[in-house]
């Protein structure tokens, strides 16, 4: 199963065959939840006339799924990271009126995982890490330039073991880096992409799994 973004939507594509097998417990999906893809959907909802999210059965990727579509959609490779101190707290990014994650576009040459470290440590100046784990991965379409982009994140749970603080990289518009409390937590992810939100609520079911064995 793949959730992928746009803006404040979402299309969910699910193997349906898989999905609703049952195997001894109940079906996360309902038949009459799934919309039979086209042209026109894909369309209307990449361009926001369609506002809310879809279901739509697909044993595809997302980048072949939408390509398929929009033969021009190009694909891009991201990385970045979970960060937490000693405290529990997360380090977030303020970048155009929005709480962020650090991230960045996979350099010609890398991995995912050092990509992930560099951005962290050029959008935030922190690079003392200790890599935990590989957190599940997020797509997300946008239009720029005349293109449209689906951007492949990979995410990593990354602590933070030295004693700096954040400083914001401000040539990439950032204006604030700074470590989110729990307390602080609701409102700043009320200010955050969805795709975000889903970063996080993955890191926690992670790692309620792992207290778990």
């Amino acid at each position: 199963m793949y959730k992928v973004f746009c803006e404040s939507r979402s299309i969910t594509l699910v193997n349906q065959d898989s999905e609703m097998s049952g195997n001894g417990s109940f079906p996360i999906f309902k038949t009459a939840d799934f919309m039979p893809p086209s042209s026109a959907l894909i369309t209307d909802w990449l361009k926001g006339l369609i506002s809310f999210d879809l279901i739509i059965s697909s044993e595809a990727n997302p980048y072949l799924f939408f390509s398929a579509w929009v033969p021009s959609m190009k694909q891009v490779e991201a990385a970045g990271g979970v960060v937490k101190n000693e405290k529990g707290d997360i380090l977030f990014i303020y970048r155009n009126q929005f709480w962020d994650l650090p991230k960045g576009h996979v350099d010609p040459g890398e991995v995912h995982l050092q990509t992930a470290l560099r951005e962290v440590e050029e959008e935030t100046g922190l690079n003392d890490m200790q890599v935990g784990m590989k957190l599940p991965d997020t797509w997300h379409c946008y239009f720029m330039k005349g293109s449209w982009y689906m951007k492949h994140t990979c995410w990593y749970e990354m602590f933070y073991i030295g004693n700096k603080s954040p400083k914001p990289q401000l040539s990439e518009g950032i204006t604030q880096s700074k470590w989110i409390e729990n307390a602080e937590m609701p409102f700043v992810l009320s200010q955050s992409y969805r795709s975000v939100q889903e970063v996080l609520g993955n890191l926690l079911l992670s790692s309620l799994k792992h207290e778990k064995i």
